[in-house]
């Protein structure tokens, strides 16, 4: 999963090209102003010479606001794409928050909460929905039932923590190509998510190196 791992520079390409398609859907919505965050690994990943020349990008670490930096109020609209499940979800692909090396446990207020979660959280801060997600089904399921009914990419679905069976790249770049359309056309109805305060983070180590 990262520049080491075999086949990485392949799925670089798979990556930049899904959130393509996320931009040209946006736009085709009538987005004019387009943010995005590389924030897998490293935050190296996408290919800038394959990305639209007119968008701005968030890269390399370390950010303020995390997967999120850049967002403020002046958003109308977050999208997450490619993401995975929580730690200990046995039914996702990879499943981890944050730091696979060291958590084996994120909870908000008690509760167990994803990488996208969070991401929601931070959005929803600002006042702005999110409105899409793709990942794998695990996923998916997690943040719908966390965030609300927002629309959800199936583009892969668990065998086990290292395999799965997954769609073609381009169908999973038409699938979310339309459910960032039906995402975007329903985010007045889309509410920004929220925990009421005050909030408590519990952290649990796979270690003691903390």
């Amino acid at each position: 999963m990262g520049p080491s791992g075999f086949e990485y520079g392949q799925f670089r390409k798979f990556m930049t090209a899904e959130v393509n398609a996320a931009i040209t859907a946006a736009r085709d919505e009538g987005a004019t102003e387009i943010f995005v965050a590389d924030s897998h690994g490293n935050g190296l990943n996408l290919l800038l010479d394959e990305l639209p020349q007119d968008i701005i990008l968030a890269r390399a670490w370390p950010r303020r606001l995390g997967m999120m930096e850049g967002i403020d109020e002046s958003f109308d609209a977050a999208i997450f794409i490619g993401y995975h499940a929580s730690a200990g979800n046995t039914g996702g692909i990879a499943a981890h928050t944050m730091s696979g090396a060291d958590f084996l446990s994120v909870k908000i207020n008690g509760m167990e909460i994803t990488e996208g979660g969070i991401n929601a959280l931070i959005a929803g801060h600002f006042g702005v929905p999110v409105v899409m997600i793709s990942g794998d089904d695990a996923a998916v399921r997690e943040v719908t039932d966390m965030v609300g009914p927002i629309e959800g990419a199936v583009v892969k679905w668990h065998y086990s923590y290292t395999s799965g069976r997954t769609l073609m790249p381009e169908a999973a770049q038409a699938l979310i190509k339309e459910k960032v359309k039906a995402g975007l056309r329903r985010r007045h109805e889309l509410k920004p998510f929220r925990i009421e305060g005050p909030l408590s983070l519990d952290l649990t180590y796979k270690n003691d190196k903390a």
